[in-house]
C-alpha cells in the first residue's frame, strides 16, 4: 500500500514539473485579443491599360537575373516572409495549416503535385544536390512591370532614379545604366537584378497576401507583424 501512494506521489510530482516546464504557447485568437483591432473591408475594380506588345518571352537578361538572384544565392529569400528554398519561413504566411505546403506546390486538377515554376512560366524545379524538389522562390519586377515597359519615359525614369535605391540591396539605381540605351531597349533594366525583388508564390501571386493583388501599403505590412497577428483575412 505504502508503495502504491510512493508511486502515485511521484507521478503527480512528475505531472506538475511537465506542466511548469512546458512552454506556453498562445493560440492565434489569444494573441489577437492581446491586439485590440478593427476591420476595413476594401473593395477595389479598375482597368490598367497596358501598351499593346510582342508575346511575352523570357529574355537572356531576365533568366541571368533569376539564376543569380533565386538559385545561385544560398541565402535567397522572400523579401516579406524571410522563407528560403532551404527552410520553412520563420515568420507568418497567411494560409491555414493545411494549406501551407499547397502555398509553396501548384496542385492539379486530381490533386497531385506540379513541379513548381521556375520564374520564368517553365515547369523546372530548382533541385538540391540530392535531386529532391526545393520550395520555389519566385522574381518579381518590382519598379516596372513588363508588360509596361514600352509606354515608360525612360529619360525621365533615369533623372528619378538619381535618388532611387533598391529596396533590398540599397544600391543606387540610377548610377547603374546608360538610361538612353535603356530607351531603346527597356530589358536592359526592367528584365536586370535591379528591377527585381525575391519573393515566394504566396507573396507574389497569392490571393490574398501577394503583390500582384493587394495595394502596396497593405502589402507591405506583411514584413514585420507581431507575433500571431496577421493584417488580411
Amino acid at each position: 500500500m505504502g508503495n502504491c501512494l510512493r508511486t502515485k506521489e511521484l507521478n503527480r510530482r512528475a505531472t506538475v514539473i511537465s506542466k511548469v516546464n512546458r512552454p506556453v504557447t498562445k493560440k492565434k485568437d489569444e494573441i489577437e485579443k492581446d491586439i485590440p483591432f478593427h476591420r476595413v473591408t476594401q473593395t477595389h475594380h479598375y482597368t490598367v491599360r497596358y501598351p499593346d506588345h510582342p508575346p511575352r518571352k523570357e529574355t537572356a537578361t531576365y533568366r541571368k537575373a533569376h539564376k543569380a538572384l533565386c538559385i545561385d544565392d544560398e541565402n535567397a529569400h522572400c523579401f516579406i516572409c524571410s522563407v528560403t528554398k532551404n527552410r520553412g519561413s520563420e515568420a507568418n504566411h497567411f494560409v491555414e495549416e493545411k494549406t501551407e505546403v499547397n502555398s509553396m506546390l501548384s496542385l492539379d486538377g486530381g490533386g497531385k503535385t506540379k513541379p513548381p515554376l521556375d520564374g520564368g512560366g517553365k515547369g523546372r524545379p530548382p533541385l538540391d544536390g540530392g535531386g529532391k524538389t526545393k520550395p520555389p522562390l519566385e522574381s518579381h519586377h518590382f519598379y516596372c512591370e513588363k508588360a509596361a515597359e514600352l509606354a515608360i519615359d525612360w529619360i525621365k525614369f533615369g533623372k528619378i532614379a538619381k535618388n532611387l535605391h533598391h529596396i533590398v540591396t540599397g544600391v543606387c539605381i540610377g548610377d547603374q545604366f546608360d538610361w538612353e540605351e535603356v530607351a531603346k531597349n527597356p530589358e536592359i533594366f526592367v528584365d536586370s537584378v535591379h528591377n527585381m525583388i525575391v519573393l515566394c508564390k504566396e507573396h507574389h501571386i497569392g490571393a490574398k497576401g501577394g503583390i500582384h493583388h493587394l495595394p502596396f501599403p497593405v502589402w507591405i505590412l506583411q514584413m514585420a507583424p507581431k507575433d500571431g497577428f496577421t493584417f488580411i483575412e
